[in-house]
């Protein structure tokens, strides 16, 4: 029988670890070195530049490791956020000095981290994951620069903090203003920085743009077009078809915008259940087009009064929502605001997709179609007022 120990001995290591990581669990854990006693470790997932909170844990002196378990992920791989801050900053509400670094995972993977908690330029984050590869670059690229740009955003903020325990109304009314131009001003030059190290790598990788703070309209500035351009003519034709190629086409302005008395685009969108429908389908009759978020709570006020207007035969309209989330964060809202599956659509291409063709600038953004498609009436934020007389207008 001991010629049988060995390899059942195999088996079973084999069986526990396809125990311990499931295809429905992302694990990261590690250790850090100089890390103050309670300090918590978080793990962000992202969807879109949205980060929620999936997991955390907090350091014990005595080993100072971490284990953090994402329970609902899946084959498709997603961007996560590793945070660390210490008891002191948090008994200080210094968030600001937390220390943040990007992770690229799915369901199934197990990946390490270490390092000085100090410096986290030098941690090192153990995977295989080709994006992780790309996210370090330009991390260990920019991050330093990056560290400076923030120490000057921090000092305007503790002007704005000052004032305002001082009920300065004037010194904070100026330093606000300074913040703000000044993060306009940092975040321009970080993009500037960043699009020019994808623009030198010989096959982009949709993940890097992750690391792009804000998307600025190219046409703004010479330097800014050219770098999108020559990004954008690197993509494959898949990858133009994103999201995030879509996104940059609309930054160098290559996108239709639709205005008023045009036709509205016959956009594929897909309903909760899955189930693909063309635009056009739904003009039996007048049509009004929810666009929302789920981060947006003008959005989630309007919901109520949508679904009474969808119920009332008066109004004889088929009316809709139309999320610019990724499909995470849509699911997460459609619950939480109890949506109907059949008024609840994605055209599963976030913000540029078809409220891109708008313009729209900000939510809840409503289109008024009539049945030829004709695009008879946008407003930014609910005039309920408006959309009813032209609803009813187009009934007769």
């Amino acid at each position: 029988m001991k010629q049988f120990i060995l390899p059942l001995c195999a088996l079973m290591l084999v069986a526990c670890s396809q125990e311990q990581i499931s295809k429905n669990e992302f694990h990261v854990s590690g250790k850090f070195d100089n890390l103050q006693d309670s300090s918590i470790v978080r793990l962000f997932k992202f969807n879109g530049n949205v980060g929620m909170s999936v997991a955390s844990d907090t350091i014990s002196a005595s080993d100072n490791t971490f284990a953090l378990i994402d329970t609902a992920a899946n084959n498709e791989l997603a961007r996560y956020s590793i945070q660390i801050i210490t008891l002191e900053a948090i008994r200080n509400q210094d968030y600001n000095s937390s220390k943040n670094r990007d992770i690229y995972g799915n369901g199934g993977l197990n990946i390490t981290v270490s390092g000085d908690y100090n410096d986290y330029y030098n941690w090192t984050i153990n995977s295989k994951v080709p994006e992780q590869k790309t996210s370090d670059y330009l991390f260990n690229s920019t991050q330093k620069n990056n560290d400076e740009l923030q120490i000057a955003l921090d000092t305007i903020l503790t002007k704005i903090r000052n004032a305002q325990m001082a009920n300065d109304q004037e010194t904070f009314d100026k330093a606000r203003e300074e913040y703000d131009k000044a993060l306009i001003e940092t975040n321009f030059k970080y993009s500037i920085k960043i699009l020019g190290l994808i623009s030198q790598l010989d096959k982009i990788d949709l993940a890097a743009f992750n690391s792009i703070p804000t998307y600025s309209e190219a046409k703004s500035d010479s330097t800014l077009f050219d770098l999108y351009n020559s990004v954008y003519n690197k993509l494959t034709d898949e990858q133009k078809e994103t999201a995030t190629g879509r996104k940059i086409n609309k930054m160098l302005g290559n996108n239709t915008i639709l205005n008023i008395g045009d036709k509205i685009t016959n956009a594929t969108i897909y309903d909760f259940d899955g189930n693909k429908h063309q635009l056009y389908d739904l003009l039996t009759k007048p049509l009004l087009i929810d666009f929302w978020s789920v981060g947006c709570g003008p959005c989630h006020q309007v919901v109520p009064i949508l679904k009474e207007m969808a119920a009332d035969s008066t109004i004889n309209a088929n009316i809709i929502s139309i999320t610019i989330d990724g499909d995470a964060m849509w699911k997460m809202g459609t619950d939480m605001l109890k949506l109907e599956s059949s008024h609840n659509f994605t055209d599963k291409f976030e913000d540029s997709g078809l409220y891109a063709d708008f313009n729209a600038g900000g939510m809840p953004f409503f289109v008024v179609v009539d049945t030829d498609g004709t695009i008879k009436f946008t407003c930014l934020g609910f005039d309920q007022e408006t959309i009813l007389k032209t609803l009813k207008e187009l009934q007769k």
